[in-house]
């Protein structure tokens, strides 16, 4: 990130990254939940509690703005939602690419914004 002069950029303030990620994760959920739920509608009661679950905690979350969970030194997840979270995203992760490459790339365009 630059320097912050003193005007704020919306791509540096917190919400914008928490709106991005979590509407990124909602898709990766749906993803998921639609496969190995076999859910016909968008999520199942189980993968809207997820959801539901990790956009609290994205809006709550005091790291620096863009920060994504799995580099986090200090995560906030309870043991039982991270593995839960973890096995949505090595399953859409991949996918994401073919299936939403918009969506993929705004996530690397994120996490590129978070490194500088």
């Amino acid at each position: 990130m630059t320097k912050d002069t003193g005007t704020t950029s919306e791509y540096r303030t917190g919400a914008y990254y928490a709106e991005q990620k979590a509407g990124i994760v909602r898709v990766m959920i749906d993803m998921y939940c639609k496969k190995n739920h076999r859910s016909d509608i968008k999520s199942c009661k189980e993968c809207r509690e997820l959801f539901e679950y990790a956009r609290s905690k994205t809006y709550a979350c005091r790291q620096e703005p863009g920060m994504f969970c799995s580099a986090c030194p200090t995560p906030c997840y309870d043991q039982v939602m991270r593995e839960r979270m973890r096995t949505v995203m090595r399953y859409s992760g991949p996918r994401m690419l073919y299936r939403h490459p918009i969506l993929y790339f705004r996530r690397l365009k994120l996490r590129l914004l978070r490194k500088k």
